[in-house]
């Protein structure tokens, strides 16, 4: 078992940012990478890489680069340039990579910049066994905020909601936000599920912002509380079940997780400033089968993300107010270990596989 975070500091070199693999049972860091400005982690452990995205700037140009390192050892073994950067935004809050349902299947979400406020976003391919772009790239026709892996016959599922990006304003008619299951790189998109209009404005609840799932469950997590489950089998909307947030306290965008089996559902959540800068006071671990929570896990130190192993036992917090990452026993929300970092850890990818 390993986890990987991006660590900002003083201490992480010149550019203030590593990568660092550890070891959270023997509680030290394995290996320390030093990593460009503001770059996106990604770790794919069935393949054996660690893939790192960023972007860089020289004044008016912008040169988008791939770089990916072995696990074994953590050594740069290819280097690509890319016309788009796989990436959510200045800080990365979601997966921007994931593994397909075939055995080499890597896709990588892109955003391309075409003005203020305007992008062109797609998924493309990435082949980790010849160390390239696969040379095929789809281009989508909404915004998408945020995407999960495969299930059923989708290869992929995408969170799509109306931002502006492809207009270059803002909407102020079609709110409509929905869920897609994309079929693949050959057959595109495949069923689109509304879930309900956003609000008019970002300040109001009601946005979906986090989407997530497993082979049996799509589940859907707006900043109100809702969650929608949907059916990936047979692409449908299921219902709505309904978090019991503390008083004065809201979903963080984002800030979900689901473990392997569709039954648990982990959000973090807080008070409307904290929320709105990314930081969870409290997980709520709630039973999409009994459809309820049953556990409100309080968090001392706060977390600016988290992050669950594959087979569902342990979750891994990156603290808000101290440079460490936290061990969860994910039944329980014990902690089993504390890693200390050299800066602050903003993003987090544990793995069960190692």
């Amino acid at each position: 078992m390993r986890v990987a975070a991006v660590v900002v500091g003083e201490s992480c070199g010149a550019t203030g940012t590593a990568a660092c693999w550890m070891d959270p049972g023997a509680g030290r860091i394995l290996q320390h990478v030093e990593l460009p400005y503001s770059p996106n982690l990604e770790i794919l452990p069935g393949h054996g890489f660690a893939v790192v995205t960023y972007t860089d700037f020289a004044g008016d140009d912008m040169r988008c680069t791939i770089d990916i390192y072995g696990l074994e050892d953590w050594n740069k073994v290819a280097s690509l340039p890319t016309d788009c950067r796989a990436t959510f935004n200045v800080r990365q809050m979601w997966r921007t990579i994931q593994p397909g349902p075939h055995e080499n299947s890597v896709y990588m979400f892109q955003i391309a910049a075409l003005g203020d406020h305007l992008g062109e976003e797609a998924v493309c391919g990435l082949d980790l066994r010849n160390y390239r772009l696969s040379g095929w790239e789809f281009k989508f026709p909404q915004n998408v905020i945020g995407w999960t892996g495969p299930a059923g016959q989708a290869h992929a599922q995408f969170l799509f909601s109306p931002e502006g990006y492809f207009a270059g304003e803002l909407p102020t008619d079609d709110l409509e936000q929905s869920v897609c299951f994309w079929l693949g790189p050959e057959e595109g998109l495949g069923p689109i599920i509304p879930i309900g209009p956003r609000p008019l404005l970002h300040s109001d609840l009601g946005h979906a912002r986090a989407i997530c799932g497993s082979a049996q469950r799509t589940v859907v997590v707006r900043n109100d509380g809702r969650v929608h489950v949907l059916d990936p089998i047979s692409f449908r909307h299921v219902e709505i079940q309904q978090l019991q947030l503390p008083p004065g306290h809201a979903p963080v965008n984002h800030a979900v997780a689901i473990d392997p089996s569709g039954q648990t559902l982990y959000v973090g959540v807080a008070t409307h400033d904290l929320r709105c800068s990314g930081v969870s006071e409290y997980i709520l671990v709630h039973n999409l089968e009994r459809k309820g929570s049953v556990q409100t896990w309080k968090l001392e130190p706060r977390l600016q993300h988290f992050s669950l192993t594959e087979n569902g036992r342990y979750l891994f917090g990156a603290a808000f107010d101290v440079p460490q990452v936290r061990m969860f026993d994910a039944l329980s929300g014990k902690i089993e270990a504390v890693i200390s970092t050299e800066g602050s850890v903003h993003y987090l990818v544990a793995t069960s596989e190692l």
